[in-house]
């Protein structure tokens, strides 16, 4: 049901990764420190994005950590890092719900429901972060940093109806035209924020020295 690892910085493991955790769970502090090191931020990530907490991030980040030295035996036969501690940070989420589940008593359904929208609203945000990383806008412009006093003939409600995508949906073209320094490339990118929070696959290319193409589909 939840799976919890959207927001997960991946990394890429080595074969040694097995003897790494082997010394691990030998006991090795300085082998630990560096697991430490290098998964403290990404576990941190992971507890950002499910949000609600009475606990601070920092505080369930060190218990993560505070159990899998304790455990630390556990290690050994393990190949991938990232997946061990994952699994720790699952149980200490849960565990962190349902203990306020108790104090505000709730319902069982409730305790269920609300790791499950979590891992879904972690999941449609990162999509939207991936698509708009794989749109390569040149810049980062949204509507509500537009002048639209630039322009005062630009009607500012059929701008915003068009960040809707309905013209998308009929396949017809929007082409910007204007002067120079008009904010034509501004709202090409805009455009194209909206389209990629719609769920849609967007590429921005600069075209020559005459501004930004936004392909949405």
């Amino acid at each position: 049901m939840f799976r919890g690892n959207a927001v997960w910085e991946r990394e890429s493991y080595p074969d040694s990764d097995r003897q790494l955790m082997s010394r691990v769970s030998q006991g090795d502090r300085q082998t630990f420190a560096e697991i430490y090191r290098k998964f403290y931020s990404g576990t941190r990530r992971y507890f950002s994005s499910l949000g609600g907490h009475r606990r601070s991030l920092d505080d369930l980040v060190q218990e993560v950590f505070t159990r899998a030295w304790q455990h630390r035996q556990q290690f050994q036969g393990h190949t991938n890092v990232q997946a061990r501690l994952l699994g720790i940070a699952r149980n200490v989420f849960l565990e962190e719900l349902a203990q306020e589940a108790a104090a505000e008593n709730a319902p069982y359904e409730h305790y269920l429901l609300q790791p499950t929208e979590l891992e879904v609203a972690a999941r449609t945000a990162n999509a939207i972060k991936a698509r708009i990383k794989q749109a390569s806008f040149p810049a980062h412009k949204d509507f509500d940093t537009y002048d639209f006093s630039i322009i005062p003939s630009l009607n500012k409600q059929e701008v915003l109806q068009l960040a809707r995508g309905e013209w998308i949906d009929k396949h017809d073209n929007c082409c910007l035209i204007g002067n120079p320094g008009t904010g034509k490339t501004h709202l090409a990118i805009a455009l194209g924020l909206a389209a990629c929070r719609q769920g849609r696959r967007v590429s921005a290319d600069l075209v020559f020295r005459f501004g930004l193409r936004v392909m949405v589909g």
